[in-house]
């Protein structure tokens, strides 16, 4: 008793609850003796059975409940059944000396705590007893508790919680993981995660993981990205930290992931990747516009002189507009890749989509019919066109559209095929399709097929085409929507709306309603491109303007110090070898502020406002430009 004594003390006070099954209650009060004693300042209550039942509720005051029978009789099970179901928690201790074991098997599955035969001789054992049940019981209510931290952790984190054993069977699965795969709890767990969730490709280098780590008991933490194959069929790319998960002995059962949906953050470093790209093609085409359009200038400008010589021959001529209109459309192309790098809004009028397509199927013609025929196969094209409205379009960037359309379908029939052009109005839009009997596309290469720089051409594609067709849809307010099988041709389908009335413009930049000559006018004509230079001003000349030609900054400055010319206009371009454009307009009108300014230059739809307005220029003209507009800017500046 002495060493009881000792291990009781210090711990708090109790309160018990001894209940015997007899009214007298003689057996249990020797019981209650011995509680007081070993417990002190521990409270004792006394009762029997019949008083307590169905008052259940009252007894959750109680640390124990202590039961005192002789043979554990129907009445002592029904009380401890009934209490059990009310008071889980609460320990139930019987005593009984002459109970058999069929119902002491039924007492503990019903829910007592222990069980203590040869009473009285044993009652020292109680609080000892009682002291271990209810230690026990607020450490397992601390585990529960504990439990249910991690499960609410683990079903409201902002994260997935994956767990699977080393067969791939899922253990854990929570409320993230659910929300980003489209599966369910249910479908889920005990199935195979590896079979179900993760792309063939990578399913060997998982299950070679768990079997390494099944084997070795060793695994580092594992910081990696895994793509998911959710419910509707879609590829998620995720990021994982796992690590090894062990039971409670140890022992290895499998393995825990946390991840995190990385798709969204991967598309933007996509796109920031290519607006990098974009960034640096803009800087390319810059430079290279600026050289090209200087070309077209003066394939525009000889075939304007051509024109002008061969008034008479209608069928000369007719050819020579189809070199000038390419010229221009040229140019347009030029500024479409520096738009597309800029995001710039293109110029629009009403336009008759028919036709658009009816000249782009002529402009192809050498490479569907010509090219193929040379290499031994035939490619048809079939159109239908139906009586459609108007749309509002640039259309040069409408040829450029359905022309890499077109070129994308031939490419995709080396054998030969048709080609089926189509237009209709479908749900108040104007619909063009276009489609093929070529090799078709897998759903891999239909998600890409509209990226910048993506092509299934090798070294033949830029993978700029079909990029920039989209771009040009986006700028129209319309839509672009394929659909392809491998093996079962490609469609392409673009739908547009309707013009609105009184919103078209013209697609000129200047639109010459006469060509009244303003006379007189004493031009200075500044360009280090000689057959540019030579051409524009005998063009020039034919307005009735004075011409003057310099092709350099220092040639041009000359005429500054001539005493017995006086400048009205002056053409400039602004990259010349020896010094800038902006060096020779700054020190023109230093001389005389009454020189009118025009800056005609491969860049002059990329030039900022701000330096125009450093340097006082009067009017910005972009090459190429038909002289008409020349004359037409010469005319403006004038009357400025």
């Amino acid at each position: 008793m002495s060493q009881l004594h000792s291990w009781s003390a210090g711990h708090k006070k109790r309160r018990f609850l001894l209940l015997d099954s007899q009214p007298n209650l003689k057996g249990i009060q020797r019981c209650a003796k011995v509680l007081r004693g070993y417990f002190k300042d521990s409270e004792c209550d006394l009762s029997n059975l019949d008083d307590l039942k169905n008052k259940y509720w009252a007894l959750g005051v109680y640390d124990a409940i202590v039961i005192r029978c002789s043979y554990c009789e129907d009445d002592t099970i029904n009380f401890i059944d009934q209490l059990k179901r009310n008071l889980k928690t609460l320990p139930v201790i019987l005593l009984s000396a002459k109970a058999n074991q069929q119902r002491l098997i039924h007492a503990f599955k019903i829910g007592i705590d222990d069980y203590m035969r040869g009473y009285p001789n044993t009652l020292w054992r109680v609080p000892l007893k009682i002291e271990k049940i209810i230690e026990r019981n607020e450490l397992s209510k601390r585990l529960r508790g504990e439990r249910d931290f991690s499960k609410r952790l683990i079903e409201s984190a902002n994260a997935m919680i994956i767990a699977v054993d080393f067969n791939g069977s899922a253990l854990l699965f929570n409320r993230k993981i659910e929300k980003c795969t489209g599966y369910s709890r249910d479908e889920i767990l005990g199935k195979n995660l590896i079979e179900a969730l993760i792309p063939r490709e990578r399913k060997k280098e998982l299950y070679d993981l768990l079997l390494s780590y099944k084997n070795e008991h060793v695994i580092p933490v594992m910081d990696t990205q895994f793509p998911l194959k959710i419910k509707d069929g879609r590829i998620l790319l995720t990021s994982w930290n796992a690590n090894g998960l062990r039971d409670y002995d140890g022992q290895p059962i499998g393995m825990i992931g946390v991840g995190h949906d990385i798709t969204a953050m991967k598309r933007l470093e996509e796109r920031l990747h290519v607006s990098e790209k974009l960034r640096t093609l803009g800087e390319l085409a810059s430079g290279v516009a600026h050289h090209f359009n200087n070309l077209l200038g003066i394939v525009l400008r000889r075939t304007e002189i051509l024109e002008k010589h061969l008034s008479g021959r209608p069928n000369l001529i007719t050819d020579l507009e189809v070199i000038r209109r390419a010229s221009l459309d040229g140019a347009q192309t030029v500024k479409r890749i520096q738009n597309f790098a800029k995001q710039e809004k293109p110029l629009f009028v009403d336009i008759d989509l028919n036709e658009i397509l009816q000249e782009v199927v002529e402009i192809t013609t050498v490479k569907w019919r010509d090219d193929a025929l040379k290499a031994g196969v035939k490619i048809q094209v079939d159109s239908t066109f139906s009586k459609i409205p108007k749309i509002s379009g640039n259309a040069p960037d409408l040829k450029e559209l359905f022309t890499n359309l077109i070129l994308n379908a031939v490419d995709s029939m080396p054998n030969g095929g048709r080609i089926f052009l189509e237009t209709r109005l479908e749900d108040d839009h104007i619909v063009a399709i276009c489609r093929d009997e070529g090799i078709g596309m897998g759903n891999e290469t239909l998600q890409k097929i509209f990226d910048p720089f993506f092509t299934t051409k090798g070294t033949k594609g830029n993978g700029l085409g079909l990029s920039l067709a989209y771009d040009i849809v986006r700028k129209h307010k319309g839509d672009i929507t394929v659909t392809s099988e491998t093996g079962k041709g490609t469609e392409f389908k673009v739908s547009f709306p309707p013009a609105q009335l009184g919103q078209a413009t013209t697609t000129d930049e200047f639109k010459v309603e006469n060509k009244q000559k303003v006379l007189g006018q004493s031009v200075l004509l500044i360009d280090d491109e000689e057959d540019y230079r030579n051409s524009t001003a005998e063009l020039l000349k034919d307005f009735g303007h004075k011409v003057y030609t310099a092709a350099s900054g220092s040639e041009a400055l000359n005429y500054l110090g001539n005493q017995d010319i006086k400048l009205d206009v002056v053409l400039s371009d602004l990259t010349m070898p020896d010094m800038s454009g902006w060096e020779v307009i700054d020190q023109i009108k230093s001389c005389s502020k009454e020189t009118k300014v025009i800056v005609v230059s491969g860049h002059g739809g990329f030039l900022e406002n701000n330096d125009l307005k450093k340097h006082s220029v009067d009017y910005v003209l972009s090459k190429p430009c038909t002289v008409d507009q020349v004359h037409e800017a010469i005319e403006k500046v004038k009357k400025i």
